[in-house]
């Protein structure tokens, strides 16, 4: 199941919109263990928390949810 996201740093004060149709929990572990390189959004602050998820039928829907959030 994938699914659109939210998280949140306390630190920054900022939010960050994504998608995964990985573990969860196991994708906000890399994004706070910087696994997807120093030079990402996240690769900032390592205090990153789940704001909010909704879950998708499939990728695309997921992706859809996501551009939606970012154009607001």
């Amino acid at each position: 199941m994938c699914c659109c996201y939210i998280l949140h740093s306390n630190k920054l004060d900022r939010y960050y919109v994504g998608v995964t149709c990985e573990n969860l929990e196991v994708r906000i572990k890399k994004h706070n263990n910087r696994s997807y390189g120093s030079h990402r959004y996240t690769a900032v602050s390592n205090d990153w928390l789940l704001f909010l998820h909704i879950d998708a039928e499939e990728y695309s829907q997921a992706i859809r949810m996501e551009r939606k959030i970012k154009s607001m």
